[in-house]
């Protein structure tokens, strides 16, 4: 079978800090976060500094000792605050931050999914592409080899491991059997998605990571334009933390991925497993919400 094309969007010449500060003013950036690592919050800040004009921030219930970073993140009036009451899993965080998009920014173009394993540079690369070109689904792809860590000292760097770029080459090869479309990085969380392509992403199964591979198989099947943009691989700081269960959300992955019904046909996951918000603090200083 004849593999379809990606589009590559070309290598961004490294921008300036005036061209940084200058975000797209119709892009809005969503952060799922559970026990926010130091690398987590000092992202958010730097993204608020340049300029994103909405921070959707889910705390996907922390604990309680983790509050205070949340709140004095709320602070900032570029962050809305969305909290899940206990831990319901990545998917379920970007659900929560999609719906609150749609229902409180529906002027906007679109949002880019990120976390703490992304560089604020690279986060802010996918927003202009996707200003740029408001139709397409763009992938954050890694080229896998080692780069400096963000914030690091100049000249160090964190080689990828054996283990993630074998697994990244396998899903990509699965996904390629599956959908007949080749992608460079199969399991990137760094993601611009079109706002008209939204909220078809709020009743695809899965509550984890296996959520992100369901969005990929949408995209495939309703053959929305996709396209990758080559970013920097960041991984292996001390203060970067990833909640990726190697083994059991592997699994959770690979069986999304290879089961056909959820690429064949649209499987409708429970409204009441999509984050729905309410109990709205409209403070000048800090808005949260609380997802049921």
């Amino acid at each position: 079978m004849k593999s379809a094309n990606t589009t590559r969007l070309p290598v961004e010449p490294q921008p300036d800090l005036r061209l940084l500060r200058s975000a797209p003013r119709d892009v809005a950036v969503l952060v799922p976060a559970y026990r926010p690592s130091g690398a987590l919050e000092a992202l958010i800040v730097r993204l608020a500094d340049f300029g994103v004009p909405a921070i959707l921030l889910v705390d996907d219930g922390s604990p309680v000792a983790d509050s205070e970073v949340f709140e004095r993140l709320a602070l900032h009036p570029r962050v809305h605050l969305l909290r899940h009451a206990e831990n319901r899993g990545k998917g379920i965080a970007l659900k929560t931050g999609i719906r609150y998009f749609l229902d409180h920014l529906p002027h906007y173009k679109g949002l880019v999914t990120a976390d703490g394993q992304h560089t604020a540079e690279d986060i802010l690369r996918l927003a202009r592409a996707l200003h740029k070109s408001p139709r397409l689904a763009i992938l954050g792809a890694r080229s896998f080899l080692p780069t400096p860590a963000f914030g690091a000292a100049s000249g160090s760097s964190h080689a990828v491991s054996l283990r993630s770029r074998l697994g990244n080459r396998l899903t990509a090869a699965l996904f390629r059997a599956v959908t007949s479309i080749a992608l460079t990085d199969a399991q990137t969380g760094l993601r611009a998605l079109p706002a008209t392509l939204l909220p078809g992403l709020l009743d695809l199964p899965g509550s984890r990571y296996e959520y992100e591979m369901s969005v990929l198989l949408h995209i495939a099947r309703t053959r929305h334009p996709l396209a990758e943009q080559p970013v920097r691989t960041v991984c292996g700081t001390a203060d970067s933390v990833s909640h990726f269960r190697p083994i059991a959300d592997s699994l959770r992955v690979l069986r999304a991925l290879l089961d056909r019904r959820s690429y064949g046909m649209q499987r409708v996951e429970r409204r009441s497993d999509v984050g729905s918000v309410a109990d709205h603090n409209h403070s000048s200083s800090a808005r949260t919400v609380r997802a049921k």
